[in-house]
């Protein structure tokens, strides 16, 4: 197995020797001039390395005789396979292929599910949007159902709470304009009497005969 960490001499800093990280391309100053020393920090870095990346491979070669594709398996592959499961043409499905293009999972897509971090999922959330808090929680719970992770890659503890914007009416000028813009006649009738009730596109959808108070036309609340 290839080692994690190698060192280098940076002569620009007095001749201080710095540690690199293979895997994430960083790097860290070791704080002395000896090589000896160097190496001996170089050497316990690669080791407390090897255990984790050790019990991960033999965790791989394990669940492969029953999932021969658990070491190839993307978020991305987990993602599509979500998605073929959702009805075709249904509205839950197309909430799914919209989150695809999310911008805030574009590179998690691209990562192994058993080699993800907990920092990459969690880059994800905070960077995202409210709906990429709450679908990309939907799709790990999602893998965990499926095995295809032992456990969750960010813990229901450290998850970031949904916290939504604060909401407004439209305006008048904005109300004009989408009823301007909108070609369906039914669809422009039920905007004209969404803005005459107040209500919300839901609510008014739900109404009834019975919720309408004829005597002086007004709903019951």
């Amino acid at each position: 197995m290839k080692k994690r960490f190698s060192i280098f001499i940076n002569r620009s800093r007095g001749g201080i020797y710095y540690r690199k990280d293979r895997l994430t391309g960083g790097r860290e100053s070791l704080e002395t001039k000896d090589k000896d020393r160097a190496l001996e920090l170089l050497t316990a870095s690669n080791e407390a390395a090897r255990e984790p990346a050790f019990n991960l491979q033999k965790g791989r070669i394990y669940l492969s005789a029953s999932d021969p594709a658990v070491a190839t398996r993307t978020w991305g592959d987990a993602l599509n396979t979500l998605i073929a499961a959702k009805p075709e043409g249904s509205a839950n499905r197309k909430r799914w292929e919209t989150f695809v293009k999310d911008e805030a999972i574009q590179s998690l897509l691209k990562i192994v599910l058993l080699e993800t971090r907990t920092e990459e999922v969690l880059g994800a959330v905070v960077t995202g949007t409210v709906s990429t808090n709450v679908f990309l929680r939907r799709l790990q719970n999602f893998c965990v159902g499926m095995n295809w992770l032992p456990w969750p890659v960010l813990p229901k503890k450290l998850w970031p709470p949904v916290k939504h914007k604060n909401k407004r009416a439209v305006t008048l000028e904005e109300h004009l304009k989408i009823v301007e813009r909108e070609g369906n006649e039914e669809r422009r009738k039920f905007y004209e009497l969404l803005w005459e009730l107040g209500g919300s596109q839901t609510d008014v959808a739900r109404l009834e005969a019975d919720d309408a108070d004829w005597s002086d036309w007004t709903t019951r609340t």
